[in-house]
């Protein structure tokens, strides 16, 4: 029988550190990776949410006048606000663009030239008003 032979101390040690590294590394680059996409999702969310929370505005009061005119009073936030459309009873009644200064009430008109007959609708109609932070949805009356 002859003599074992092994690795020698030293080369055994050198290898195992080898390993120990390679498997370190592996496990942070997984890791990063995971916590950079998280980070990357939950930044892209609060820019979303910051920008719809800074763009706010609110339709006050909507009337149909007998003249067949549609008024309506927008007030803005802490931010200025984009008015894009008005739709009356699911029609574009005004796509001129205009903006709503921060921490100001205006009257928006739209005049019976724009869209159908608002003479000839109900008491009461369905108004949109789209701006840069969502759309809101109420009636108008008389």
């Amino acid at each position: 029988m002859g003599a074992k032979r092994g690795v020698s101390e030293l080369i055994a040690a050198v290898i195992l550190l080898a390993i120990v590294v390679a498997a370190g590394g592996v496990l942070l680059a997984t890791a990063y990776s995971h916590f950079s996409s998280a980070s990357e999702l939950l930044t892209r969310e609060s820019t979303e949410l910051e920008a719809a929370a800074r763009s706010r505005a609110a339709v006050v009061a909507a009337k149909l006048l007998d003249n067949g005119t549609l008024q309506l009073v927008v007030a803005s936030g802490r931010f200025p606000v984009r008015i894009e459309a008005v739709y009356v009873n699911s029609t574009l009644c005004l796509d001129k663009t205009f903006v709503v200064p921060p921490l100001a009430v205006v009257k928006i008109v739209v005049e019976p030239g724009g869209c159908p007959p608002l003479r000839m609708l109900p008491a009461a109609v369905p108004v949109e008003v789209v701006y840069d932070g969502g759309e809101v949805l109420l009636y108008a009356s008389r």
